[in-house]
């Protein structure tokens, strides 16, 4: 595989006082509200690119973390399944500037002695902005903060209908995403370049790079009209690659979530892994967004290992994505 080096992207061309006014809105609106997984940590799509991912995800539970912490089983034999079919995408507006929207479709199931429950149908619709606000590149290493701001809409489904789709309420929300890179194991290649459409092609050396790791760090808030009224996410995760078409990442998660009087009412720690494969072109943009054209493929299992108030499930979760 010939990774691209990932340490940083084209200085894109703008007037700097709009991006300093873009960056001060950012500091203000990370302190007031997201819950949901971000979307490749810090790193944004190159101008006029786009990321395009299919995800699947089966979530089930048989028990439930009650009130104090303690994992007890579902009442009877009593199971419950979400199955989430999703296609997302992402734009880049600018270099430093995305959008992004997700659409799922879910089917909700609920079996327990004589009851069989099944909802289905489009879930809650996200739509997404992704402002990079900074990129430091030095040598091998890169850093990168990104703010993401999120708006839940719900779509046409009924709240009221066991099991559910969604809560039916509109929220907002942000998270502040600080990742770090380094590359490994330097090589060059010779690759054909065109200074002008019509121009006879030159060859060019260029530096690639065969391993690269990351880190990953998230902190966000999540408000909205009706209980629970405020949620805290915070993600840590962290990857390398072991083969040049492999990747491995391990993460931890946790979310406490608030009533409208400040008191905590559930909340939920959770651990995953996955694997990401390269099957075309360059890198891995489900983690690194470079615009190289590349296919991507993903497979992983989160587990909720401690809670209250939520359900003791796990995850097992797939995705297909491609940049270009």
């Amino acid at each position: 595989m010939v990774l691209q080096p990932i340490v940083g992207f084209t200085s894109p061309s703008f007037r700097r006082p709009l991006r300093r006014v873009l960056q001060l809105l950012c500091c203000a609106l990370v302190l007031c509200a997201s819950t949901q997984p971000a979307w490749a940590g810090a790193w944004t799509v190159p101008h006029n690119h786009w990321y395009i991912e299919y995800f699947y995800r089966l979530y089930q539970a048989k028990k439930d973390f009650d009130q104090d912490g303690h994992s007890t089983r579902k009442p009877k034999t009593a199971s419950f399944r979400d199955i989430r079919n999703e296609l997302k995408l992402e734009y880049g507006i600018t270099d430093w500037l995305n959008l992004l929207v997700s659409v799922p479709y879910q089917s909700a199931h609920y079996q327990d002695n004589g009851i069989d429950l099944l909802n289905s149908g489009v879930g809650d619709i996200y739509v997404r902005t992704k402002l990079r606000f900074l990129n430091i590149a030095r040598d091998e290493r890169s850093l990168v903060s990104s703010a993401q701001f999120s708006w839940k809409i719900p779509s046409a489904y009924d709240p009221h209908v066991s099991p559910g789709l969604g809560d039916g309420q509109v929220d907002f929300e942000s998270r502040l995403m600080l990742s770090a890179s380094k590359v490994f194991e330097p090589y060059e290649v010779r690759v054909p370049v065109r200074s002008a459409p019509n121009a006879k092609p030159q060859i060019e050396a260029q530096t690639r790079y065969a391993k690269v790791a990351f880190v990953n760090l998230e902190g966000g808030f999540a408000v909205r009209n009706e209980d629970p009224a405020n949620e805290f996410p915070l993600v840590a995760e962290a990857g390398f690659t072991p083969l040049k078409r492999v990747m491995l990442v391990g993460s931890v998660e946790s979310v406490v979530s608030v009533n409208s009087t400040n008191e905590e009412i559930e909340n939920f720690g959770k651990w995953g892994l996955r694997a990401i494969i390269n099957l075309w072109g360059d890198g891995f943009a489900t983690v690194f967004r470079t615009g190289d054209p590349t296919v991507n493929m993903e497979v992983g299992y989160n587990d909720v290992f401690a809670g209250r108030n939520t359900g003791d499930a796990f995850e097992v979760f797939g995705k297909l994505s491609m940049s270009f």
